[in-house]
C-alpha cells in the first residue's frame, strides 16, 4: 500500500461515513428514528443515531439495517453492485436458468 493510496486518507473516509449516512437515511424513507430502529430488529435507537451522524456500524447493525430495508449488504456498505435483494434473487434465478 503506497502512503499516496487514496483510499486511505482522511478525506476518502470521511466520504465513505457521510456515503453510507445518505444510503442509510435512503433506507428509512419517511420512518422515523425509532421506528426504523424497531424494524432493525429492536436496534437501540442511540445506535442508528450514531450511525446517521457519520459513525461506521458493526456488521451485525449493517445486516440489521439491509434486511429492514431490502437491500444488499455490498450496496449499502459501498454504494456499488445490485441495491435490492429482490433483484439479486432475480439475477441468481437467471443464472441458474429459471426464467
Amino acid at each position: 500500500m503506497s502512503e499516496y493510496d487514496a483510499s486511505y486518507s482522511p478525506g476518502h473516509i470521511a466520504d465513505q461515513k457521510n456515503s453510507l449516512a445518505i444510503r442509510v437515511k435512503e433506507c428509512m424513507g419517511d420512518k422515523s428514528v425509532s421506528a426504523f430502529a424497531r424494524d432493525c430488529g429492536g436496534m437501540n435507537e442511540s445506535t442508528l443515531r450514531y450511525i446517521l451522524s457519520g459513525s461506521f456500524p458493526r456488521t451485525d447493525h449493517l445486516a440489521a439495517i439491509a434486511s429492514a430495508a431490502g437491500v444488499t449488504i455490498d450496496w449499502l456498505a459501498t454504494g456499488k453492485g445490485i441495491k435490492y435483494t429482490r433483484d439479486l434473487r432475480h439475477a441468481e434465478e437467471r443464472l441458474r436458468g429459471s426464467p
